[in-house]
């Protein structure tokens, strides 16, 4: 199910048939180098993420959805929580502008539900991922995770100035 659409991607729900694709990103070690917590090991790794997925997003109403391409999953984006923003791309996808493209989707997407405040986490050495979230208007808030290894940014949505 299509959830957010933009002009050249499509961000939907998981299905099961989802756990080779995203096993082919997610076992990728350039792009888990700075999120090692979602690195997979095997499909049936990948099978659980997947339902992982699903269940999150019938929990929360969100999830990080399958990016789509055309007919061809190329990462994911959208929401741990429902305020907190995510995203990762095959490697292949980088520096074609997918990860902006389909955060400002989301963010606009979580705006027209109310949310004000949106969070993202990133690693201080995720040089790319913090442009892409300085693009997007996030600042880093100078907190960091308990673990001390996430750096915390905010983003008020259009909603919050209302």
């Amino acid at each position: 199910m299509s959830i957010i659409s933009t002009s050249r991607l499509v961000l939907r729900s998981w299905n099961p048939d989802d756990a080779a694709p995203l096993f082919a990103i997610y076992s990728d070690p350039e792009v888990t180098r700075h999120i090692p917590h979602v690195h997979l090991k095997d499909l049936d790794a990948a099978r659980a993420k997947v339902r992982e997925m699903m269940d999150l997003e019938r929990k929360n109403g969100c999830t990080l959805w399958a990016v789509m391409r055309e007919e061809e999953l190329i990462g994911v984006c959208g929401f741990r929580t429902p305020d907190e923003l995510g995203f990762a791309f095959r490697r292949d996808a980088w520096g074609n502008g997918y990860a902006q493209e389909a955060a400002i989707a989301c963010i606009a997407w979580a705006a027209r539900r109310g949310v004000r405040r949106i969070l993202a986490s990133v690693r201080p050495e995720n040089a790319g991922s913090r442009r892409v979230l300085d693009r997007l208007g996030f600042t880093d808030t100078g907190k960091r995770s308990e673990d001390g290894l996430w750096c915390i940014y905010e983003r008020l949505t259009a909603s919050a100035a209302l």
